[in-house]
């Protein structure tokens, strides 16, 4: 099974929009997938759900709580530094890395320029589900 990590702005498309985000959200819920988290990027949710989208701590719970049913949480070890203009998006690094996933789907431009990270392609969710159309 495909061993994935989500940016938090695929978990933000697929939860309000439909599209390509909300499709590889549906491929974790039926195990077609296998999806990794981390606390750090929970956290960053919640912050983007809360401030953005102006979802109270009822609403933001129940979102990480289902995508917590959908995922594997895991403990990131790794310290990553390889993203300078947005030091923000290593954690997602991070938890890529240690999940050992084979792909990091995002949609942010920082990510993305990457290309690969010690093994990982990074990839939009158009390319991942063409991907794993194969």
């Amino acid at each position: 099974m495909t061993r994935l990590t989500y940016d938090t702005n695929i978990y933000i498309s697929g939860i309000f929009w439909r599209g390509n985000p909300r499709k590889l959200i549906e491929k974790a819920i039926g195990k077609e997938v296998e999806l990794f988290v981390s606390k750090d990027i929970l956290s960053e949710l919640e912050t983007v759900l809360q401030r953005d989208f102006k979802a109270d701590k009822r609403r933001t719970e129940q979102i990480t709580n289902n995508i917590l049913k959908i995922s594997q949480l895991i403990e990131v070890r790794t310290s990553v530094n390889a993203i300078k203009r947005d030091p923000g998006d290593n954690k997602i690094l991070a938890c890529a890395v240690d999940s050992k996933s084979e792909y990091l789907v995002s949609g942010d431009v920082h990510l993305l320029d990457l290309k690969e990270y010690k093994g990982i392609n990074i990839v939009t969710a158009s390319e991942m589900l063409k991907i794993l159309k194969k």
